[in-house]
């Protein structure tokens, strides 16, 4: 067989669905990729004034947007470098062949850079054809003595060359949407997708329609602006994020913060990112308060490539924890996919993730250090957040373990680093176990407020960091008694009931103090962690089913306080055989008041509860 060799032939009637259903993920990114060429093209425009090699009037370098909704015309236009009939040929006729390459490698001699452009895959312009049946593009090339060009095309497929009628530099883009894009491109929509991906474009953009424009001046084909003098830029070209630190004020952190996220609450603080190494990085990021633990995460981390929009919460940048913080990201260096929606595997990415985690570390190193009472005060906003990082990253638990904080009963917090070997104890809210608080606190022992579901497995990491010289036990788990009590309780024992969802194992007598509880439960602390577990996590059957062995097995103590008038009388009835009955109705109540001090009396056996005490005052007051 003969050996043949040749080139790859791409064929525009099959690229061209590829384009439009599979290449760009949202159908308004097409907008964006026209914007972004424009801003490219007005970049080349000034970097080639700055190299001497063109020359600007004093017109102001801008972009203007245009809609026709009546005639179903979207018109994008700018006065940058333009194209010459052969440019057209070249970059708009041969697909993904990018003009940002060719400009970049033809000056790089003259010290020129490529910083501040947006396209590289020269796929952006025919995103146009997602919503157009018929696109043409006047242009005039900055180029002395050049003539204007007009490309025609419908579909993309076949195209035509021919004079145009633009007077000055640059291109004016004209789509004519089709029947079914014509319905959702109205002007509300249109200034919409301006704002989520123009906002912060370094260029000026104007957008007309016939809310400010007659309509016979939407078509123009030369700049729109140079006729209105009172229309202003619809986006912002200088970001706070580009200026340095010290020259913001916090009224502009904070202004700025509740306009991109359109909030009504102010942040608690900020981190301002520079960075040059491993990736150019500018960016805020901001502290907000949490209203609470399942508020959506989208558009929180609001990621830019120089100063356009791509996308938001990018794991491979920022964390998963830190997805509960929200602000903007800036970089030229990111390596984005052809249609600039999302992020290609990079090494570096790594080491970028961690600057900014070192970033927001030292922040709040900073602040704890610094301003003790306000980084307790903002705990509760930031706590969240914390105890993920440090159960998901072992680097963010080093910068964080001495800055970890805990709320106490008392209304203090105390510092984790504070905190004694041996037992912590705690409870699992504020409001609870409130018998067993006071108990502990008249011991002089701190009880911790462990309020969070994280918090049971934040507890298991710490006691494992300590190498088993801390314990976390909850507060109902702590009382301890005498072992080897001389008295046989076993009939006294007998004389309470299990229920469904209690099963007493053992009784034990101890003196815990007048004003104490008439009982207490206990049950050990491993045992509740199992439990906790058992109902937070997905688990399959047959560890379901030895949890559930485990939980059936394991011992409930039931501690009488003999301190107690109620408790002392109940062990008076109990020794009369005549007075069983009285004995053992008095044994649920008092059962039922342990389990009303723990927090786990509910439903039929709280309105149970209720009913007998209602009882017991009513006879009290016959009495």
């Amino acid at each position: 067989m003969k050996t043949k060799k040749g080139q790859l032939q791409v064929s525009t009637e099959n690229i061209f669905p590829i384009i439009r259903q599979w290449l760009y993920s949202d159908r308004d990114i097409f907008l964006r990729e026209l914007i972004s060429n424009a801003s490219d093209a007005l970049t080349k425009l000034r970097q080639m004034a700055n190299i001497g090699k063109a020359n600007l009037t004093g017109d102001e370098l801008r972009i203007e947007i245009r809609l026709d909704e009546k005639e179903g015309k979207l018109v994008i236009a700018d006065n940058g470098i333009g194209m010459t009939a052969e440019d057209l040929d070249k970059y708009i006729n041969q697909i993904a062949y990018s003009g940002m390459t060719d400009f970049v490698t033809e000056y790089q001699e003259s010290g020129n850079e490529s910083a501040g452009f947006i396209g590289h895959f020269g796929l952006g312009f025919y995103s146009a054809f997602m919503v157009a049946e018929r696109v043409e593009i006047d242009t005039l090339s900055w180029q002395p003595e050049a003539s204007p060009a007009l490309w025609q095309s419908n579909e993309g497929i076949e195209f035509e060359i021919s004079g145009g009628t633009r007077n000055t530099h640059g291109s004016t883009i004209t789509l004519f949407l089709n029947e079914e894009d014509k319905k959702w491109l109205t002007d509300t929509k249109v200034k919409e997708i301006i704002d989520k991906y123009a906002r912060f474009l370094s260029w000026p953009i104007y957008y007309f329609s016939e809310n400010n424009t007659e309509r016979d001046a939407l078509l123009a084909i030369d700049m729109l602006s140079d006729e209105i003098i009172d229309v202003e830029p619809v986006n912002i070209t200088s970001p706070l994020w580009l200026k340095s630190p010290s020259e913001i004020t916090d009224k502009e952190y904070i202004d700025f913060y509740l306009e991109t996220f359109n909030s009504d609450t102010e942040p608690l603080f900020w981190v301002h990112l520079n960075m040059d190494y491993p990736f150019r990085l500018k960016g805020i990021l901001y502290f907000p308060k949490v209203n609470d633990h399942y508020q959506t995460l989208d558009g929180r981390i609001l990621i830019f490539y120089n100063q356009v929009f791509v996308a938001d919460n990018v794991k491979e940048v920022i964390p998963e924890y830190l997805f509960l913080l929200q602000g903007v990201l800036d970089s030229p260096d990111l390596p984005l996919n052809v249609s600039r929606s999302f992020l290609q595997s990079n090494p570096n990415f790594k080491r970028l993730s961690q600057h900014i985690v070192k970033k927001v570390a030292d922040r709040l190193t900073k602040l704890f250090k610094d301003d003790r009472e306000y980084y307790d005060q903002v705990w509760t906003d930031i706590r969240l957040f914390v105890k993920y990082g440090i159960l998901s990253d072992p680097k963010f638990y080093d910068s964080m373990k001495n800055v970890l904080i805990f709320a106490k009963t008392d209304g203090a917090y105390i510092a984790d680093a504070e905190l004694p070997e041996g037992t912590v104890l705690y409870t699992p809210a504020e409001d609870q176990l409130s018998s067993y608080i006071r108990l502990a606190e008249k011991q002089g022992k701190s009880v911790l407020i462990m309020d969070q579901d994280i918090d049971a497995h934040i507890m298991s990491f710490l006691e494992y960091q300590s190498q088993g010289k801390r314990r976390y036990v909850r507060v109902d788990a702590d009382f301890k008694t005498d072992n080897k009590q001389e008295h046989d309780y076993s009939k006294l024992l007998n004389l309470f009931s299990s229920t469904d969802t209690l099963r007493v194992s053992e009784l034990k007598v101890t003196p815990l103090g007048e004003d104490a509880p008439p009982a207490l439960l206990h049950e050990a602390e491993e045992i509740r962690r199992l439990r906790k577990l058992s109902e937070q996590m997905g688990i399959d059957e047959s560890t379901k089913r030895s949890f559930q062995s485990e939980l059936e097995s394991a011992k409930v103590d039931l501690i009488l306080n003999e301190d107690s008038k109620l408790t002392n009388k109940f062990m008076r009835l109990a020794e009369l055989d005549s007075q069983k009955e009285e004995a053992r109705e008095l044994a649920g109540y008092i059962l039922a008041l342990s389990q009303l001090a723990q927090g786990s009396l509910t439903g039929s056996d709280l309105a149970d509860f209720i009913e007998k005490s209602s009882e017991y005052a009513e006879r009290a007051l016959v009495d």
